[in-house]
């Protein structure tokens, strides 16, 4: 039981930083792009 525990939240560390990842990612090229055309772009080809 104790395993299956740790392994749940393991595995929801894991999808908390990857979603942690992809608001950074977002946020750099936000703040990067000065040009809003250019940020639709690069969002829609992510």
């Amino acid at each position: 039981m104790a395993m299956e525990e740790q392994r749940n939240l393991t595995e929801q560390m894991v999808a908390s930083f990857r979603e942690l990842e992809s608001l950074i990612v977002g946020l750099s090229e936000l703040v990067g792009d000065s040009d809003n055309e250019d940020t639709e772009k690069s969002l829609k080809t992510a």
